[in-house]
């Protein structure tokens, strides 16, 4: 009989065993399965917030362009500007390129001192300056081509105004970052 309650204890306790082994086992696998889960999802969520922003990007230049009588969908590169603005956004990351503050601040800069020496008769170089801005906004995604002086103007006024749109809609910089809020005296 001791013999038998031997065996029967032994059963007992590699049944116990086996059930606590194989628990641990069900979890660990059920834990690996979660985060793999838990990582697919927030990838997902991550690329469905780049497309979502983007399309609102995207959107709302459209419908500025809309509005623009010298600037057309042809002259920028929407996917290029919002790269510019959010270098990171495919991998969830929405932060503002610090060069977009530096660019747009340089552009002002710019046309502050431009304006300012065009007040003065016979300072002022068109063709340099359109050179100039449309090098700078290159970044930005706009593909700019010579144009004869009075068109040039319509054009930057209209390009001034969409970048101002969008830095207003995209950031919370203020007026000392707006294009538009300079008194250009070379027009």
């Amino acid at each position: 009989m001791d013999a038998l309650n031997g065996d029967f204890s032994n059963i007992i306790t590699l049944t116990q065993w086996v059930i606590t082994t194989s628990a641990i086992a069900i979890a660990a696998v059920s834990l690996k399965l979660s985060q793999a889960s838990f990582e697919q999802s927030k990838k997902n969520n991550q690329f469905n917030n780049h497309i979502s922003n983007k399309k609102f990007f995207s959107d709302h230049i459209i419908r500025e362009l809309e509005s623009l009588s010298y600037v057309s969908r042809s002259t920028v590169d929407i996917n290029k500007y919002y790269h510019f603005m959010f270098p990171k956004s495919a991998d969830g990351i929405f932060d503002l390129n610090e060069n977009y503050e530096n660019s747009l601040l340089a552009i002002r800069k710019y046309l502050i001192q431009t304006s300012n020496q065009a007040k003065k008769p016979g300072a002022f170089n068109y063709k340099k300056h359109q050179a100039k801005i449309a090098s700078s906004l290159k970044d930005f995604g706009f593909d700019l081509v010579r144009l004869s002086r009075r068109d040039f103007n319509l054009v930057e006024e209209e390009i001034f105004k969409l970048v101002d749109s969008v830095t207003m809609l995209m950031t919370s910089y203020q007026k000392s970052h707006m294009l538009t809020e300079i008194d250009i005296h070379y027009r």
